[in-house]
């Protein structure tokens, strides 16, 4: 089962693919042919970014109205790493200290799409001040 909608929506299935069309709009109109794995993994991707943009605006609103978090605390490249579309990964920038690090040293979390990193690319996924992921 699947809710969503705050909880006021349930859609039942007895596999993952049915309830992914409720949150995937074009998720039913995928072809069932040898392209199906690559054209579910594009429309998924896209579903990620589109996400992982409303929950890093989210994040940003939540630190600034109960936080006291201000955009001034933070360097152009760090303001772009918040702000840019989740479809461009994170690369190291330089941070409120003049140092250009693949640590992500700002108080509001960076959300990132894991398959913009290892093992699905080159680039290593930065850590946070915690350590984590």
């Amino acid at each position: 089962m699947l809710t969503y909608g705050g909880g006021e929506l349930a859609r039942y299935a007895d596999t993952v693919s049915e309830p992914l069309s409720a949150v995937i709009p074009v998720y039913d109109e995928l072809p069932s042919n040898e392209n199906c794995d690559e054209a579910a993994f594009v429309a998924c991707y896209e579903a990620a970014i589109e996400l992982a943009n409303l929950v890093q605006t989210g994040l940003v609103i939540d630190a600034t109205e109960n936080d006291g978090w201000s955009p001034e605390q933070v360097t152009e490249d760090e303001l772009n790493a918040l702000f840019q579309s989740k479809v461009v990964p994170f690369v190291p920038c330089e941070g409120a200290d003049g140092t250009v690090s693949a640590e992500w040293r700002v108080d509001v979390p960076l959300v990132v799409i894991d398959t913009d990193y290892a093992p699905f690319t080159g680039s290593s996924i930065s850590a946070g001040r915690d350590g984590g992921e």
